[in-house]
């Protein structure tokens, strides 16, 4: 029986229907990542270099110094990992997530940040 047991467990894991432990302190881990850049991603915003897009990415506007590049890009790196995990959870396409995590942050955007829209043009919030 905790044969059979075991079996039906790695079975649904290994389809995505069960999320491993891991998914917990990964999530930890990517929500730790976060709160270590988002002061860094704020000044970035503020200069108006970056913005968020309606793909739920931190986009570049302007010319990045190195190190600003390699933040945003562990930002984007993170956010779709996120977006994945999240997505097997509720059952949704990782993209679904995406858009919904691009609507709260244009939503949540501070005045004069700048946001991109399916139209592909940049507007800055009032």
């Amino acid at each position: 029986m905790k044969r059979l047991l075991t079996t039906v467990l790695l079975g649904l894991f290994t389809v995505g229907l069960i999320a491993p432990q891991a998914s917990a302190d990964e999530l930890d881990d990517l929500k730790k990542r976060f709160n270590e850049r988002y002061k860094e991603l704020l000044r970035i915003k503020g200069e108006g270099t970056i913005g968020e897009n309606y793909k739920g990415l931190i986009e570049e506007r302007g010319s990045l110094t190195g190190a600003d590049a390699k933040l945003v890009e562990a930002e984007n790196t993170d956010r779709k990992r996120l977006y994945e995990l999240i997505g097997k959870r509720q059952n949704v396409p990782a993209e679904v997530v995406a858009k919904q995590a691009a609507l709260r942050n244009f939503s949540i955007a501070k005045k004069g940040h700048w946001l991109k829209g399916q139209d592909e043009k940049w507007t800055q919030k009032s």
